[in-house]
């Protein structure tokens, strides 16, 4: 299996126009770990089983739109969560 260079990743998601938490959102995986892979001195690489679903992605032309769905499926979570730790805090006082 074919595992990409750093520079062929940051090409990739650059020219996709994703920041590194957007495209690890893509894949599940961290903004830590993307920026790992990205790096030349790092020692980490993206599994090649990560960098053919990367490709994929990006070849549906479709990457800007998942990554923008997903930061607001989070957000809105995130605002969930917040609503319910209000309720909680609520019934404890």
């Amino acid at each position: 299996m074919i595992r990409p260079t750093p520079s062929e990743l940051r090409t990739a998601r650059v020219g996709a126009r994703l920041s590194q938490a957007a495209a690890g959102a893509l894949l599940g995986v961290s903004r830590v770990s993307w920026s790992r892979w990205e790096s030349e001195t790092s020692g980490f690489t993206m599994p090649p089983g990560l960098w053919i679903a990367f490709r994929a992605v990006l070849e549906s032309g479709e990457a800007a739109r998942w990554a923008a769905t997903l930061a607001d499926l989070k957000s809105s979570a995130a605002r969930t969560r917040a609503r319910e730790r209000l309720a909680a805090n609520r019934t404890e006082a």
